[in-house]
């Protein structure tokens, strides 16, 4: 009896542990998750000036690259039709 006694706290034990690892890891990817997003939010607000000022006034542009602008655009615009959406586990 004494054995099962020993394996059945040695599991306990081990039942903390993960849950204490799942808590600490859950709490990180939080943190993650909103780094991520203030980062996403500025490179967003930097890429929109940047498109503004690329294509702000178009004919002071060369029309050679208001052309790859434009094609540039579309292609994005179809890559990004085309990325599946990703689900990951959420605490």
């Amino acid at each position: 009896m004494g054995r099962l006694k020993d394996l059945k706290g040695y599991l306990d034990g081990r039942r903390r542990l993960v849950a204490d690892v799942e808590s600490r890891l859950c709490a990180l990817q939080s943190k993650y998750e909103s780094f991520f997003a203030e980062v996403a939010r500025a490179r967003e607000v930097e890429l929109e000036q940047l498109i503004g000022h690329a294509t702000g006034d178009q004919a002071l542009l060369p029309e050679w690259l208001t052309a790859e602008l434009l094609a540039e655009q579309a292609a994005a615009q179809g890559e990004l039709r085309r990325v599946p959406r990703t689900h990951f586990h959420t605490c």
